[in-house]
């Protein structure tokens, strides 16, 4: 698993020749990036994918990911078979979201913001949203029901052979 850190992630030309690199050199291992790649400003996800194209040991998780279009550039790129659910607990738990601003993202904290005079509804649990940006992001790529099951289930399983 590897949290990218450099603040464009996938966009980073860095990061992405690391990554190709890594894995073309030890095509056995299996590398997970995590957060969808750091893609909390999704449109870093989106600018870089197609440079990991190619490589068959390289997969993504979806932990605490806020916004559809990471996830969306994820599974147009490499398809269900490399995206995995992950929840972050306890982070998952934590009331508000990552959403994109600007060139970077930003975390909207329940404790963050004076709500009282808010009546459009507060912050859910960033595992909630998460969900509803996975969800989001299988409609707007049309996955089946098998596939989806795939990234609940299936895709952890074979990965590490349960």
């Amino acid at each position: 698993m590897l949290h990218m850190v450099r603040q464009r992630s996938l966009a980073d030309p860095e990061n992405t020749s690391l990554i190709t690199e890594k894995c073309r050199r030890y095509p056995g291992a299996r590398l997970i990036l995590a957060h969808a790649a750091r893609g909390f400003a999704g449109h870093h996800t989106a600018e870089g994918i197609e440079s990991l194209r190619g490589l068959d040991n390289v997969f993504f998780d979806t932990s605490v990911v806020c916004e559809p279009y990471p996830l969306w550039a994820i599974l147009n790129t490499f398809g269900a078979e490399r995206l995995l659910y992950g929840s972050d607990f306890p982070i998952s738990q934590v009331r508000g979201k990552a959403i994109t601003l600007g060139d970077g993202f930003w975390w909207l904290y329940d404790h963050a913001v004076d709500w009282s005079d808010w009546i459009l509804g507060r912050p859910a649990p960033a595992g909630i949203e998460s969900l509803h940006a996975l969800k989001q992001a299988a409609r707007m790529s049309d996955l089946s029901g098998t596939e989806i099951q795939r990234i609940f289930y299936d895709n952890a399983a074979e990965l590490f052979g349960l």
